[in-house]
């Protein structure tokens, strides 16, 4: 694939490798990708849900790896030249208090949407969506709770969808 993003929900089989160029996309969203010899990324490769991608060769990544909302294991036979992002990856880089208002900063992967949510407590967990989501473009994300910095105790986290 040159161009674009092709996305698997259902069930490919019988594909005799598998080529991903720089400006393309290949995703596979829960679905299921059989390759009878190799994988080469040299653009995105995104795996979400739980999908089932299985190769008879090797997966060589010259790109990027997108394991954000996907497996935590690498596929059998990874060789890795590139980046690979998984939920580890999506960090809180920093808090900034600007008078009364809470600012979080967080690394945004393209094609993935971010959602700062906050609550009062962690048991149990009562997660609130604050403000607008936003689309990840590979810089950093700045979230505001509006007054979010007066008041009693919060707990910040970013929810992530493919």
């Amino acid at each position: 694939m040159t161009g674009g993003i092709l996305k698997i929900t259902g069930t490919t089989a019988g594909t005799t490798g598998v080529s991903v160029s720089s400006a393309a996309t290949l995703y596979l969203a829960g679905g299921s990708l059989s390759v009878t010899g190799n994988i080469v990324n040299g653009g995105t490769f995104k795996l979400s849900g739980t999908p089932s991608l299985s190769l008879t060769g090797t997966f060589t990544n010259n790109g990027v790896l997108d394991l954000i909302n996907g497996p935590s294991a690498l596929p059998a036979d990874f060789v890795n030249n590139g980046t690979v992002i998984t939920a580890t990856s999506v960090q809180i880089l920093q808090t900034v208090v600007s008078g009364s208002d809470m600012n979080v900063m967080v690394e945004g992967y393209a094609e993935h949407t971010y959602q700062l949510q906050s609550a009062t407590s962690l048991s149990p967990s009562n997660w609130q969506d604050v403000g607008l989501s936003q689309l990840g473009d590979n810089s950093v994300l700045t979230f505001t709770d509006t007054g979010g910095a007066t008041g009693g105790s919060k707990f910040y986290r970013i929810q992530v969808t493919p």
